[in-house]
């Protein structure tokens, strides 16, 4: 009577086991899968990979198996996804679409690979767009490379001769960012005024040298008619 309970828990088991595929559907999204009371989406290569029908029996390496094209089929087309709504390096692409479906690294960079082999995805582009766009909007070389060092840009790309002179400030523009804060900071004691303006610039990513020569050569540069009326204001 024992080994006929085992024998019937060892059968439930294998039952328990086994996977039927109940309907197929092919809609806009990809194809339907319908296993187990269960939904599977595949896209139509994964599909057509292998031949599925209404009431083919899978056992649970196979259904495993699908689960794993499913979760691929959904990675690919949100790596589509990014590439038409954003800006992104190779490393943001990657990151997001692993947190998203939790899939192997190298599954990842398989799928972007196709992207950055035809130039959809390049890094060096991306790189010298960042920074012209941020130079322009008042930011220095300290920040330009610690944000794209987070974007996960490597150092050799950065250390790049035509990057390293797309990052050299220039002085017209500089003063031009101190002429306009500075404009906010009149009323100030002088003393403050200069103390404020160089914190702005180091949260900018200018160095301090940097911020030392540009400031001299601002204040120095202002006319004694201009000074005197600031001071008597």
């Amino acid at each position: 009577m024992k080994e006929s309970c085992t024998f019937i828990e060892k059968q439930s088991a294998t039952i328990s086991e086994e996977y039927v595929i109940q309907d197929v559907e092919i809609l806009k999204d990809g194809v339907h899968l319908y296993i187990n009371s269960k939904e599977i989406v595949l896209s139509l290569d994964c599909y057509l990979s292998d031949y599925f029908y209404p009431g083919k029996k899978i056992d649970k390496k196979q259904y495993a198996e699908l689960k794993k094209m499913e979760k691929q089929s959904k990675a690919r087309k949100y790596l589509l996804f990014l590439l038409g709504h954003g800006r992104y390096t190779t490393y943001e692409i990657k990151t997001k679409m692993k947190n998203k479906y939790h899939l192997p690294e190298s599954d990842c960079l398989q799928m972007i690979q196709p992207y950055v082999e035809s130039g959809v995805l390049d890094d060096r582009e991306y790189v010298l767009d960042f920074i012209e766009s941020k130079m322009e909007q008042g930011y220095g070389k300290g920040y330009l490379i610690d944000t794209l060092k987070k974007k996960g840009i490597s150092s050799a790309l950065l250390e790049n001769e035509e990057i390293r002179q797309m990052m050299e400030v220039d002085s017209a523009l500089l003063q031009n960012l101190i002429e306009k804060e500075d404009k906010k900071k009149i009323g100030l004691p002088m003393k403050k005024r200069k103390e404020r303006l160089s914190l702005y610039l180091h949260r900018r990513g200018f160095s301090s040298s940097l911020i030392n020569d540009a400031m001299e050569t601002y204040f120095s540069s202002r006319s004694e008619k201009k000074s005197q009326e600031e001071d008597e204001n």
